[in-house]
């Protein structure tokens, strides 16, 4: 599972529930246990969009802002709405990287080989792709 490292804290983003295993939740941060959860079912902006939410709960509580549920929804659109109309991507938040080979495909946990020529993520799985040079690839 990824990691990120918020304040200090090292989370683990867990996306291996359905919405309905999270009871209607499309997100859930658990402070106790420093896990952000994401539904693994629903949408890829979504996904982005919540997991943006949770970091933000994670820094109203270790930092003690008070923020509440209303001020902390209306933080995450508008820095969604800005990073995304701006083409910064918050997949890398979401997935591990994975690497192209050699004819295109991607290597990760599904067998499409899809990618458009200028996108960052796999059109299948929302992956990553990270470029990397491959020496003595037969």
């Amino acid at each position: 599972m990824k990691k990120l490292n918020i304040l200090g804290y090292t989370y683990t983003i867990d996306m291996t529930k359905a919405l309905e295993e999270m009871e209607g939740n499309v997100g859930f941060c658990d402070f106790d246990n420093l896990q952000l959860r994401v539904a693994n079912d629903v949408p890829h902006g979504v996904k982005c969009s919540t997991i943006l939410h949770e970091i933000i709960e994670a820094v109203n509580y270790h930092l003690e802002i008070g923020l509440k549920e209303p001020q902390i929804k209306q933080l995450e659109v508008g820095l969604f709405q800005s990073l995304e109309s701006s083409d910064v991507s918050l997949s890398m938040l979401l997935f591990e990287p994975f690497i192209i080979n050699h004819t295109g495909t991607h290597l990760c946990n599904c067998t499409t080989p899809l990618f458009e020529m200028g996108r960052e993520t796999c059109l299948n799985c929302g992956g990553i792709r990270v470029p990397v040079k491959v020496e003595n690839y037969d």
